[in-house]
């Protein structure tokens, strides 16, 4: 293992099962990718590695960081290391974090992504802040878009019905090109939602 790779860990506090490693060196070059499972992320040999060895629930993969989803249950302590671990035994074997063949069947729109972006900062993020809630894209593949929401829009009850009936339906009349939309937040991991759920 080489532990000449520098990984520096970042925690926010508003979304406890998040953490964002910087590393000292490029993972990938151009845009992003984004894996919610074991399933995903087959042919991406890092993240399959993250999600067999340090059992994590989400990975992205964007330049010098990855940002990785654990379950709720897992202590950041133990997982930080697991994850720091594989990354650099990984990356000490010279193999890419991405083969190349899974970015070709993945490429990103990213015209589309720059559009979903503005429309994200200019109109969808101005209202839900009144929540005290955000959403950021996480992806745009094969005209599918990848969400995940935050602050008082984790966990909360009316996420569902924000996402269907006010940033669904925006996009659909902004970008009707757009396929599906999947929110890649786990709600059940939220600890400060605007609305609790109901039991």
């Amino acid at each position: 293992m080489d532990q000449t790779i520098k990984i520096e860990a970042h925690l926010e506090p508003s979304e406890p099962e998040v953490c964002k490693l910087t590393i000292d060196r490029t993972l990938l070059a151009e845009g992003s990718v984004s894996f919610t499972d074991p399933e995903s992320a087959k042919g991406s040999g890092l993240a399959e590695k993250l999600f067999q060895e340090a059992k994590v629930h989400g990975v992205r993969i964007a330049g010098n960081t990855l940002t990785v989803t654990k379950h709720d249950e897992q202590d950041w302590r133990v997982t930080a290391a697991q994850i720091a671990g594989v990354i650099r035994a990984h990356l000490g074997s010279g193999e890419p974090a991405v083969s190349e063949q899974l970015l070709a069947r993945r490429a990103p729109d990213f015209e589309l992504m720059r559009r979903i972006r503005e429309l994200f900062d200019s109109k969808v993020n101005p209202a839900i802040a009144q929540h005290g809630g955000f959403v950021e894209l996480t992806d745009v593949r094969e005209g599918n878009v990848y969400l995940r929401m935050g602050g008082g829009c984790h966990g909360c009850g009316m996420a569902n019905v924000t996402l269907r009936h006010g940033i669904e339906a925006m996009l659909r009349e902004q970008l009707p090109e757009i396929k599906d939309i999947y929110d890649t937040t786990d709600h059940a991991s939220g600890t400060n939602p605007y609305f609790a759920p109901t039991s």
